[in-house]
């Protein structure tokens, strides 16, 4: 939260809020009033707080978030040379005259050609 001294967080009375403290302890924190219907956005913060609690939800939990972490990373590692990559090529279609893809010939073209 930046420099800002004052960490307080104001909910309304149908907010809820988990809060993952430095200490490893998990709090879930509700208006204490009682509704006769229970909100969608409180039903979910008791189910997050449900599967933090449950060993075999939280170990799923963290097991999908590792390998969304290296998907993406890998993704923009790809990204990042096909970008290297297509500049390289850029680079030398200009140096060879041949800016203009249109005069490139396929390699299924240049093979049958060839055949």
């Amino acid at each position: 939260m930046g420099n800002n001294a004052d960490n307080t967080v104001k909910l309304q009375s149908l907010d809820a809020a988990i809060v993952f403290r430095e200490n490893s302890e998990i709090e879930l924190i509700l208006n204490e009033e009682e509704h006769p219907v229970i909100p969608e956005n409180i039903r979910w913060a008791l189910a997050v707080m449900y599967a933090l609690k449950n060993d075999g939800l939280s170990t799923l939990i963290e097991q999908h978030f590792n390998k969304e972490c290296l998907r993406l990373k890998l993704q923009l590692k790809v990204e990042e040379e096909h970008a290297e990559f297509s500049d390289s090529f850029s680079i030398i279609k200009k140096e060879a005259g041949i800016e203009n893809s249109s005069n490139l010939v396929d390699f299924s073209t240049f093979q049958k050609a060839k055949q």
